[in-house]
């Protein structure tokens, strides 16, 4: 991590005054962000394939987890 950007991170912590209700806070938000995703993922995704392209949803679920590792690895940072 390069030390402006840990300058950074640590003066904004600094200023915080109550430090556990931050990250109480931000415990919320991975909490809502994660349900989220697994919402979207395993009941919308599979919806919008079953009514939109009339398709079964484990059927294309199936050859999906190639084109997904492709596509992280190729991702760029």
């Amino acid at each position: 991590m390069p030390i402006g950007i840990a300058s950074l991170i640590a003066a904004s912590l600094a200023e915080i005054e109550n430090l556990q209700e931050a990250f109480i806070g931000l415990g919320f938000l991975i909490i809502i962000v994660s349900a989220t995703l697994v919402f979207h993922q395993l009941i919308l995704l599979p919806l919008i394939i079953l009514v939109v392209a009339r398709r079964n949803p484990l059927r294309v679920f199936a050859k999906l987890p190639k084109p997904w590792f492709v596509a992280f690895a190729a991702q760029s940072s």
